[in-house]
């Protein structure tokens, strides 16, 4: 292959890299605002209902990383430490914890369906 062509495409492949990468920012940033724009019509909606909490995002595998050290050992697979959070969740729990709104990662489980297990991120009053 010719030297000149090489670094050609090894540019051409770094720079789609790098915008991808920069969309893909751009993208958690509007599902964060998205998220964050809809809290206070579900807190009104919880406090309505005589609740002191609310539900404001399901968190989904993408959103965090379990640290290395968990998946090789025991451990409680109903923990999702804030610390592992990612990407838009990331943003949504620190700009929540930011405006005093206590976030907390919530395990929950049902004993039916495909589904059975996760988390959501909620915030209490």
């Amino acid at each position: 292959m010719d030297i000149n062509r090489l670094r050609w495409m090894t540019e051409a492949a770094v720079s789609r890299s790098q915008k991808e990468l920069s969309r893909d920012g751009n993208l958690e940033e509007s599902r964060a605002e998205q998220v964050i724009s809809h809290i206070p019509n579900l807190t009104e909606a919880a406090a309505r209902t005589g609740k002191n909490k609310a539900v404001i995002m399901d968190i989904t595998a993408k959103d965090y990383e379990r640290p290395s050290q968990c998946l090789f050992r025991a451990w409680d697979w109903r923990v999702c430490k804030p610390e592992w959070l990612a990407g838009a969740c990331k943003l949504v729990f620190d700009y929540c914890q930011e405006a005093g709104l206590d976030p907390r990662i919530e395990y929950w489980h049902e004993d039916v369906g495909m589904k059975t297990d996760g988390f959501y991120m909620v915030v209490h009053w």
